[in-house]
């Protein structure tokens, strides 16, 4: 930025949000906050996309009190928070607290005003499977309808892999059928959770069924 600073090349807004996620990606979320700064001092208007690069690069590299921190002061400066600024709040809240802080930090933004999407619900639904609470996993995925979304695949996906790692085979067989029946019908990714965890515990003729029943229904490994 210097550089073309001297060079009399005069900064923009896209510039600087460039340079921001570039430098969040490499880690250095202590410098790209000081170009925020420097951003500001020029006149710009922080980008919600640069934003949720602070945001995403201190998830990765800091912890969850330095990340509500920062939204706090991003906010201040005129940031509205979205859909992507909360999956990663709620990565950050899994990663370090668990599932449980994670769905205090939802209820909180909800009882704020946000609006969370079913990519931030499959979020909760990933920190359940990852902590083995599958019955509560379960319990949030059934209620998704009544909170205006219906689960997708990678929600189904989600149950699919933890029934699968504990070897759950019938309520596997179960998940699917009622994919089958669904809006979300299982796809390639579907296939491969449940093939690869078949071969895996060493149920390869089983393995090898679901590979054909999976091409029966027009489903190909190469497309």
């Amino acid at each position: 930025m210097e550089l073309m600073l001297r060079a009399g090349v005069p900064p923009d807004s896209f510039m600087y949000t460039f340079l921001i996620n570039q430098l969040c990606k490499i880690g250095n979320v202590a410098y790209a906050i000081d170009v925020v700064d420097e951003m500001e001092g020029y006149g710009f208007q922080p980008t919600t996309y640069a934003c949720n690069s602070l945001i995403r690069g201190l998830s990765n590299h800091g912890n969850l009190q330095q990340v509500l921190e920062l939204l706090e002061k991003l906010i201040t400066k005129g940031m509205i928070p979205n859909v992507y600024t909360y999956s990663f709040l709620l990565e950050a809240a899994c990663r370090e607290r668990g599932i449980y802080e994670a769905v205090r930090l939802l209820d909180e933004i909800i009882a704020k005003g946000g609006k969370p999407n079913l990519v931030n619900y499959n979020v909760l639904l990933t920190g359940f499977c990852i902590e083995g609470r599958f019955e509560e996993a379960l319990e949030l995925f059934r209620s998704l309808p009544l909170k205006g979304f219906k689960p997708d695949v990678t929600s189904y996906n989600i149950l699919m892999r933890r029934l699968c790692y504990e070897r759950l085979w019938k309520k596997a067989e179960e998940l699917l059928a009622e994919m089958d029946d669904s809006d979300s019908p299982p796809e390639l990714s579907t296939y491969n959770i449940i093939i690869g965890a078949l071969a895996q515990s060493g149920h390869t003729i089983r393995a090898l069924e679901t590979l054909h029943k999976m091409i029966s229904k027009g489903i190909h490994l190469f497309r």
